[in-house]
């Protein structure tokens, strides 16, 4: 008990002795300098990954779409494999579907898009 009681008076010491709290009798004057500025730090770049990041999922989600669309709409071989391994799969599937079939597939049917 007197080693708590010993370890609650010094952490109620250090924070009483804290500028913030010692500011005496002019309560209009800052302990120390703090800038009137304020600082984002990481948060800026925090928000811009995030909305880089949202922007990739919705293109990847909208590419999934198109691919499983082209898939259902054109005459290609094994349409159905196709459409079960890019609902799987998902954009992996929906990317090796696009390199094996779609290029392909434009190319040799110019005006069928």
């Amino acid at each position: 008990m007197k080693k708590f009681l010993g370890s609650v008076s010094m952490v109620l010491g250090s924070v009483l002795v804290h500028p913030v709290f010692a500011q005496g009798t002019d309560a209009a004057a800052p302990a120390y300098n703090v800038s009137p500025t304020v600082s984002t730090g990481g948060a800026g770049l925090i928000i811009v990954l995030g909305i880089l990041y949202l922007a990739f999922v919705i293109f990847c989600f909208v590419t999934w779409i198109r691919m499983i669309v082209h898939a259902a709409k054109h005459p290609i071989e094994n349409k159905a494999l196709w459409i079960v391994l890019m609902v799987f799969a998902g954009i992996i599937g929906a990317a090796i579907y696009y390199f094996v079939i779609k290029r392909p597939f434009d190319k040799a049917h110019p005006k069928m898009k």
